[in-house]
């Protein structure tokens, strides 16, 4: 890269609310060496922020003498090569929000930190009568601490602390004052110990003549020690006093050695074996082949297509042992973290020591380790979750996308909110990089542009075997079971009496059996028989649900928990009755059903970090438990030859909820959570337990026929206009007052539609405003506006969307 020692400006992205690829000119010290892609810290107005140097030049875009110095660089390298600073700035622009917000999934982690606020009192408040009682509170709080940060004044006051503040501010009453801690996040180091050279004679003397028991021991260890011994482990072992007193004799010397917290560490992975192929697996992966050797080739996308279980893993890994034979690296995305042991397994074992980690379950040394080494290309592979495809990878050659369907692919809650098959297919514009996306049930808009030519199909029709014989294994068969019908003949009992049967049989013939309920908890409702009150979250429009574990209702969107009432808050009768069941309440029946047959369990409440996910999965697969319950983790991708039976509890969850997406939805889980049964030698069956049988997308999801489903929704889609056949883009505006919410959400809609017949663009419907679902999260009220169309950023563009407005395009839910 060009050094500054050429030029005087940077164009530096700052970490502040600013349109989408605005940047601003900043005078080069001539002390500091900068390049594109560096983190620095800038001033802005009364600030110092971080900001990333988005190119140099010769001359500002303001005159020179507005423009200020950079004050400093955080990290000595450029964190971002040209390719990502383009990524950044197209994800600006498609996303809509600031160049820096664009660029921070690319930083390593802890590298975006934000400059702290400081409140102190200017001086003593004598008259304190114009103040209202929350000032008066304010200042009460700032004066007994002497100095606090903004953050623990809101937590401690409320979120109206805030505008509060910088009225005060403004009237003389508070200080404030802003700074700019360090990346907390950085690497570590231990000293290592090893005795000096030449000291082998006095040693020997010393050793014959002391009494001093503890220090020769010390040094008789040291003696025999192969590798250099750190410090820490040697004061814990023989005592600080000991180690000093040795070190104060000269005997010992020392040198830092950088610490890798490596996730791998200690880890053993068998080595794999040649892959085998079958006929429709050789054709992609020829494909793929074709498509490395011609990188001027325009079609750089394929979707793989094949029935669960149909071998698309080997697919993945003859691409990625590709990519890697040809001097690339290669980053592969699965959807959840519960899937990445799996998937690191099979990687591993064929690129061992070569596979890096990188998702949020890591802890942040992990992560920050992995992203230097990964960055210093030191890893071939990258394994991980969505983030993962902003792996700063120096050469990449490949990216995988598996169970592309996945809307966890999509960043909903924060800006950028990128969807990383969006950001996979730009990065192959960027770099010639090839994207293999793979699905027994493709998202419907993916198959619609391979049906189009945009991605290259491939489809796996059959059920992969990697025996000698290599016979492919039919898919199970399904069962469909209508609830309404078995309400009557059980007394309403969870389970129907085919899957009673089924299981008894299957747990009898020493094969294993998953449950799957999209649910969590042991009942999803508390009524009361009188008034028919429901009980709520007082943060949430939601009801709460009870968790036997914990004794409490739980809300699943705000975590809050609530104890049982004893009586019915509104009528005070004592008619309270729990409705419904989750996944908790399902094991306990199973358990109660058949106390001699271990259970698991694997939901969000028990699977709370990736070494109990981990844990988990390796009880099941070792066979130490016959019937594993749980939510989606155990639909995707993950690969149990003992299962013989899959019990779908309840198929209506989520079917019904209002969301173009929720049949399509519902349709992938079903479908993937069926292809659990049956991969191994026993003929699998799956029982699909409905109070909708009639539903498409479970006649569907039974018949295991994507192309019918494909059809039937895209029927659906095109006559309401849908996506793929329109985009949408999604405004969503949050308050804590309702009728704030609303008006801000009615001005706006006012306003789009004042631009649109300004503008005559009749090709964009805006539907609109109306309250969200839930309309209450977090304490906040939403309401949305929903811009549909062939090109809804026409529009969108023609408006000044207000601060505190939330833009998502392309969403991947309505919710």
């Amino acid at each position: 890269m060009t050094g500054s020692n050429y030029m005087k400006f940077a164009e530096v992205a700052v970490d502040a609310p600013t349109q989408p690829t605005r940047t601003f000119s900043y005078r080069i010290p001539d002390e500091l060496d900068i390049s594109a892609g560096q983190l620095v810290r800038v001033p802005f107005g009364a600030r110092t922020l971080q900001g990333i140097v988005f190119s140099l030049a010769e001359h500002s875009q303001v005159p020179e003498e507005e423009t200020k110095n950079i004050a400093a660089i955080v990290f000595e390298e450029p964190l971002l090569d040209e390719v990502r600073l383009q990524l950044a700035r197209w994800i600006s622009n498609y996303y809509i929000c600031s160049l820096f917000e664009a660029a921070t999934p690319m930083l390593p982690p802890g590298g975006r930190v934000r400059a702290r606020i400081h409140l102190s009192l200017a001086k003593p408040i004598t008259d304190r009568n114009s103040l209202t009682p929350l000032q008066n509170r304010i200042i009460d709080y700032v004066a007994k601490r002497g100095s606090v940060t903004q953050d623990a004044l809101v937590r401690a006051v409320g979120d109206s602390a805030a505008a509060l503040v910088a009225s005060l501010v403004r009237r003389d009453i508070l200080i404030r004052e802003y700074a700019l801690p360090d990346p907390a996040i950085k690497h570590r180091y231990r000293t290592l110990i090893t005795l000096a050279p030449d000291t082998a004679s006095d040693i020997d003397e010393w050793l014959a003549e002391t009494r001093a028991r503890k220090q020769a021991a010390f040094v008789e260890h040291m003696r025999e020690a192969v590798e250099p011994l750190d410090i820490t482990e040697a004061r814990r072992e023989f005592g600080q006093n000991i180690v000093k007193t040795i070190m104060d004799r000269g005997w010992l010397t020392t040198r830092t050695a950088l610490i890798d917290r490596d996730p791998l560490e200690g880890r053993m992975f068998e080595e794999a074996g040649p892959l085998r192929m079958t006929v429709e697996q050789s054709e992609a992966a020829t494909a793929i082949h074709g498509a490395f050797a011609q990188p001027s080739d325009n079609a750089r996308t394929f979707l793989i297509e094949g029935v669960t279980g149909s071998g698309k893993t080997e697919v993945y890994l003859d691409a990625v042992d590709c990519c890697v034979r040809m001097g690339k690296q290669a980053v592969v995305l699965v959807p959840e973290i519960a899937l990445t042991f799996q998937t690191i397994e099979r990687f591993a074992s064929r690129f061992p020591g070569k596979v890096a980690v990188l998702h949020s379950g890591l802890s942040d040394g992990e992560r920050f380790d992995q992203w230097w080494k990964i960055k210093r290309g030191q890893y071939n592979v990258v394994i991980g979750s969505r983030s993962a495809v902003f792996a700063p990878v120096p050469d990449l050659g490949l990216i995988v996308i598996d169970e592309e369907h996945e809307w966890t692919y999509k960043q909903h809650d924060t800006a950028p909110r990128y969807h990383a098959q969006q950001v996979a297919m730009r990065l192959s514009q960027l770099t010639q990089a090839l994207v293999v996306l793979g699905s027994a049930s493709p998202d419907v808009g993916t198959y619609y542009a391979s049906m189009r030519g945009y991605h290259r199909l491939h489809r796996l029709t059959q059920r992969y075997s990697d025996d000698d014989e290599q016979q492919s294994r039919e898919l199970p068969t399904v069962k469909i079971v209508d609830m309404r019908k078995e309400m009557v003949a059980t007394g309403g009992d969870m389970f129907s009496r085919t899957l009673v049967e089924e299981l008894e049989e299957c747990i009898g013939s020493g094969q294993q059996a998953m449950l799957f309920l999209n649910r969590r908890g042991t009942s999803t409702h508390l009524r009361c028989f009188s008034c028919g009150y429901s009980l709520r979250c007082n943060s949430c429009d939601i009801s709460v649900t009870f968790h036997a574990q914990s004794g409490s209702y739980i809300c699943h969107y705000c975590g809050r928990h609530r104890p049982h009432p004893t009586s019915c808050p509104q009528c005070l009768r004592h008619r309270l009755r729990r409705y419904g069941f989750g996944t908790e309440a399902v094991a306990e029946a199973v358990q109660r059903g058949y106390p001699d047959v271990n259970v698991l369990r694997w939901d969000r409440d028990v699977a709370t970090s990736p070494k109990a996910h981990e844990d988990i999965l390796t009880r099941f697969r070792t066979g130490e438990a016959q019937v594993l319950v749980g939510t989606q983790m155990i639909a995707k991708g993950l690969h149990f030859p003992s299962v013989s039976l899959v019990g779908v509890v309840s198929a209506d969850v989520g079917i019904s909820i209002p969301d173009y997406r929720a049949g399509e939805r519902a349709f992938q889980l079903l479908l993937q959570v069926s292809g659990r049964a049956g991969r191994g030698s026993s003929k699998g069956k799956v029982i699909i337990q409905t109070f909708q049988p009639e539903n498409y997308a479970v006649q569907a999801a039974a018949a295991q026929d994507y192309q019918a489903f494909y059809l039937r929704e895209m029927a659906y889609r095109r006559q309401r206009g849908n996506p793929p056949y329109s985009r949408l883009i999604r405004l969503l505006f949050a308050h804590t007052n309702l009728a704030r919410c609303e008006a801000e959400a009615i001005k706006l809609a006012s306003k789009i539609r004042q631009m649109q017949a300004e503008w005559d663009i009749t090709d964009t419907e805006i539907l609109g405003p109306m309250p969200a679902f839930p309309t209450r999260l977090r304490g906040r009220f939403r309401w949305h506006i929903i811009l549909r169309g062939a090109n809804p950023r026409a529009l969108l563009d023609k408006v000044a969307v207000p601060k505190g407005w939330g833009v998502d395009i392309d969403p991947v839910a309505l919710t």
